[in-house]
């Protein structure tokens, strides 16, 4: 019996079989691997069974014809700057718009701080399946998303990337692909690593610790893996430290000369760019006293709002007045601890029987500075006589005959909203697998019984009570001479603390007792506490059920039941906060699904593999997936491959239940020519049913034998989703309203002015997009004694990119498909035309050393917009505008690891380590952003276009193993 812990994938190429024969195996995927797994592979002298990523079938010689990347573990260890796993497979070409800690410190809503969730293609997280071992494993966040951080990464061997449609094999949300994440079962000895990093600029300071053993008992019949990490990273916050890129205030606005026929661009893209309508102690928006700001201690002055402005947006003057970026903005990278432990035990209880217990749990505390209490423009009414109004401003009140005045301010003077997300996971896993005998040859058999529960907390403190801080800031002079809330003059009783918005240290510097008790009344902690649980059942067999002229023909059958439980609870003050309403939820989901697979021979060197799978959502309704794909390996060198398959992805409980303000939105009006801001709420929609793609493949590899050690491999590939789940966004909502499409008014409120308080997104199966590429992969190895006989190991080079042909969406509204090819601004995400990643990797018995090179194509702020200075035409009506500069820049990183090991005793190995990231200290490209959402508390850079926002990274360590 061969165990499948032990499997590895093989390359194309002759290999000697149990019987000694030889025999040409046909490949499963981009076949070019890691080093290490390639002199793994080509150690092995005998080879009864394999087992890969993307097939159930385990079949002597058999690999599948799903394109397949493997990094393997010298590449997780010399190209992490962060000792985590998620952060160096995103350095792959393939893997696009993951969510990561960096992209997800400035939401407060979502509780998606500090995940690491990884996404295929760019088509989005909730398209690609995460799985541990060949196993889903339960989610981290309400919309089925996988952490990573939560898999015990020191047990890690290698990670295979399925680049293709995987879902009659293993469910739901495989439309990207797979990406598994495989455990060294059969791990014996000690081994462990004690690693600091931090980066060129003295922030972002983290370190790891982990120990993981392997131990058999009970004369090789049993078999212990224990392991234990703890990580903490102190991130980057508030803003983006000294980092110059991000103070240079570049932004998008509005055009205030723009018309539609003096020929001028409507956005201009320029540096300097900051609030005309928010300073951090307030400035008065509108009347005759417009500009009059208020600085440190109440002190006004007269705001110069610069040679161009347009609120809510000015380019000079004072912009760095109203500038936040480099104090108060929302962290860079979160600070992030986790804390995992992970236990499996298996018994070979006959010898062909196998029970097993797997158990596992991950804690994470995230903690970020997102974003002051901003009230950009719509701060409060002060009305004449508040006391806190300067003897100045209120004289020229009194001369003008002015009743009152709105302010718009960062209200530097709160302490500013901090988010505190706790996450845990549980999880365990209970099984068998063995073998039995039937149809004359040994089939399989899996059984695993899997309980895993996420439980969360979402805190956001420093949080204004909109109600409380209204009343607080309408201050009037009590019957006693002292400053109390209007409130108070008809109810006494009531409680209320006078809080002063105009200036800052205005509230008591010394934060004495009147201050504590002014920020106790004003702010609070919004919370909500979140459970999701998740069940699953699972059977299969695996077997070879006759033989045909070409060989023995293969068969899978595979059953599943998934039970999910997901509730919220949010505080009894939700509706009330600035930032953070979230809203109560319960509610479960079921699904039943019945797959097989087959392996069928054509030919000595044709293989046809087909999957088909029946899927029963409670909620979704049912639908069938399949899977037909070939081999054709005519000669040895030389191995085609294709596959055609249809795939789904489930709505998840988010975009059927949910029912949350996702905080502060702007977006422009036209029914008032402004750009208010609003509370924005995403609102699920039970009727959803599962998207549809249909994904093609075709390929080939090569391993030349006249060039021993080369290896490469070319695959075009193109995924269709239909019936996609999407939305119109806030500015389209707004946009179809004014054109007459009422049921689109339905989804605005305003209050009795006419502006604009409240916006709901609903999601819909309209949506459809098409993504296509061509992904290349070669590596090369050979003995550096082959250059220099005095140079003893061995060098390899490796080279994996992906050039995109197609990039398109369509939203289903009535508009057409958007070309997102190389689209990187802030409304619509795309891939970059091509990326890529090369390496040079040399290694002998203890030193090994890297250089990394890391390429992205320039993008474009918005396919659609028209670059123009002058001359400009009319402005486009496909949702794109007449802008003045629409590039992004492209990049190049170069990495670097170096790495010696020292033997200690004769069965110990000590290695010491340093990895350098961004080792130019490159800066991000800037990406400018605006004229609508709250660009302002964004950093200047987006990491989802690929960028380092974090600049040179320093990790340096040792690895012991015994």
């Amino acid at each position: 019996m061969v165990k499948s812990d032990l499997v590895q994938p093989l390359f194309i190429g002759r290999w000697r079989t149990a019987s000694g024969s030889f025999k040409v195996l046909p490949t499963l995927g981009v076949v070019a691997v890691s080093c290490s797994l390639m002199q793994s592979a080509a150690a092995q002298q005998s080879l009864e069974e394999v087992t890969v990523t993307g097939t159930r079938i385990v079949r002597d010689g058999y690999e599948a014809p799903t394109p397949l990347t493997v990094i393997g573990i010298d590449d997780l260890q010399t190209q992490s700057s962060t000792g985590n796993v998620a952060d160096t497979l995103n350095m792959q070409p393939v893997f696009q718009v993951s969510q990561t800690p960096e992209g997800s410190s400035r939401g407060t809503s979502a509780g998606t701080q500090g995940t690491n969730v990884l996404s295929l293609r760019g088509l989005g997280p909730t398209r690609t399946l995460t799985l541990l071992d060949g196993q889903r494993s339960v989610p981290s966040l309400l919309n089925g998303s996988v952490d990573t951080n939560n898999f015990p990464t020191q047990l890690i061997s290698r990670v295979d990337v399925v680049t293709g449609g995987a879902s009659a094999v293993y469910g739901s949300d495989a439309v990207a692909g797979v990406t598994n994440f495989v455990l060294d079962r059969t791990f014996t000895g000690l081994k462990s690593e004690a690693s600091y990093g931090i980066s060129d600029y003295g922030d972002a300071a983290n370190y790891l610790f982990n120990v993981a053993g392997g131990f058999p008992f009970a004369n090789d019949r049993g078999h212990i893996l224990l392991s234990g990490e703890i990580a903490d990273s102190d991130g980057i916050q508030p803003g983006a430290g000294n980092r110059e890129w991000n103070r240079g205030g570049w932004g998008i606005m509005v055009n205030p000369n723009y018309t539609a026929s003096n020929g001028q661009p409507r956005l201009l893209v320029r540096p300097e760019i900051a609030l005309s309508n928010a300073t951090p102690g307030g400035i008065i928006v509108s009347g005759p006293l417009r500009g009059t700001a208020f600085g440190e201690g109440g002190v006004p002055f007269q705001f110069n709002y610069g040679p161009i402005t347009n609120d809510p947006w000015m380019q000079g003057g004072d912009w760095r007045a109203s500038e936040i970026r480099h104090d108060r903005a929302g962290s860079l990278h979160p600070e992030v601890k986790r804390e995992n432990v992970f236990g499996r035990a298996s018994f070979n209880l006959t010898d062909g029987v196998t029970v097993f217990a797997q158990l596992a749990s991950s804690k994470t505390t995230t903690h970020t500075l997102p974003w002051p209490a901003f009230q950009a423009g719509n701060g409060p009414t002060i009305l004449s006589g508040n006391p806190f109004i300067p003897d100045t401003v209120q004289q020229r009140m009194d001369a003008l005959g002015v009743a009152s005045f709105r302010i718009g301010s960062m209200n530097y003077d709160l302490p500013g909203t901090e988010n505190l997300t706790r996450r845990q996971t549980d999880r365990i896993v209970l099984g068998a697998d063995g073998l039995f005998d039937a149809f004359n040859s040994e089939w399989t058999w899996n059984v695993y019984f899997q309980h895993g529960e996420t439980d969360s907390r979402n805190e956001i403190s420093g949080n204004m009570r909109r109600a409380e801080y209204a009343k607080a800031v309408d201050a009037v002079v009590g019957p006693n001479g002292t400053t109390i809330c209007r409130v108070q003059l008809t109810n006494p009783a009531e409680r209320c603390v006078p809080w002063n918005p105009l200036g800052t240290g205005v509230n008591g510097t010394n934060r004495g007792e009147s201050y504590l008790a002014a920020i106790q009344y004003v702010t609070g902690t919004a919370s909500v506490d979140e459970n999701l649980v998740q069940k699953v059942y699972s059977a299969s067999v695996t077997g070879q059920a006759f033989n045909t002229w070409a060989g023995p023909v293969s068969l899978a059958f595979n059953l599943e039941y998934r039970d999910e439980e997901a509730s919220a609870k949010p505080d009894a003050n939700s509706g009330n906060w600035f930032s953070g309403n979230f809203q109560a939820f319960d509610a479960t989901i079921d699904v039943k699904e019945f797959a097989i697979e087959a392996v069928v021979p054509l030919a000595q060197t044709l293989d046809l593999n087909a999957a088909a799978r029946y899927t029963d959502y409670s909620q979704a309704g049912d639908v069938t997936t399949w899977k037909v794909g070939v081999v054709f390996a005519p000669i040895s060198q030389l191995s085609l491959r294709s596959t055609f398959s249809r795939d789904i992805r489930a709505p998840n409980f988010l975009e059927l239940f949910t029912n949350v303000n996702s905080g502060f939105r702007s977006a422009f009006d036209p029914f008032t020519n402004t750009i208010p801001q609003f509370f924005g709420r995403n609102r699920g929609n039970p009727n959803l049913t599962p998207e549809e793609s249909e994904t093609f493949e075709v390929g080939l590899v090569f391993s030349p034998e006249f060039l021993p050690g080369l290896r490469a491999s070319v695959d075009y590939w193109n995924i269709k989703v239909e019936e996609a789940i999407g939305g119109a966004n806030d500015d389209q909502v707004l946009q179809f309203c004014f054109q007459g499409r009422t049921e689109f008014c339905n989804n605005i409120v305003r209050d009795s002015n006419g502006v604009i308080i409240e916006l709901i997104q609903t999601p819909f199966n309209l949506a459809s997009q098409t993504i296509s590429g061509i992904d290349f992969e070669a590596t090369y190895s050979m003995s550096a004694e082959s250059l220099n006989s005095s140079w003893p190991g061995e060098l390899s080079f490796n080279v994996r990119g992906t050039h995109y042909l197609e990039s398109e969406v369509d939203d289903g509204l009535g508009a057409g498909p958007i070309d997102t090819l190389g689209h990187g601004g802030q409304r619509l995400n795309g891939p970059a035309e091509w990326g890529a990643i090369a390496s040079i990797n040399y290694k002998n018995e203890a030193l090994r050393a890297s250089l990394i090179a890391r390429a992205q194509a320039s993008q474009v702020i918005d396919n659609r917009n028209i670059v123009c200075l002058s001359s400009c035409p009319p402005r486009p009506t496909n949702g794109g505008d007449l802008i003045e500069d629409n590039s992004l820049d492209g990049y190049f990183y170069l990495d670097a690891s170096l790495a010696y090991a020292f033997d200690i005793g004769s069965a110990s190995r000590l290695e010491v380590f340093l990895n350098v990231r961004n080792l130019l200290n490159e800066d991000p490209g800037i990406v400018p952003q605006g004229p609508t959402d709250f660009t302002y508390v964004s950093p200047l850079s987006r990491g989802q276009t690929g960028y380092d926002l974090l600049g040179r990274m320093y990790r340096v360590g040792v690895r012991l193993r015994m």
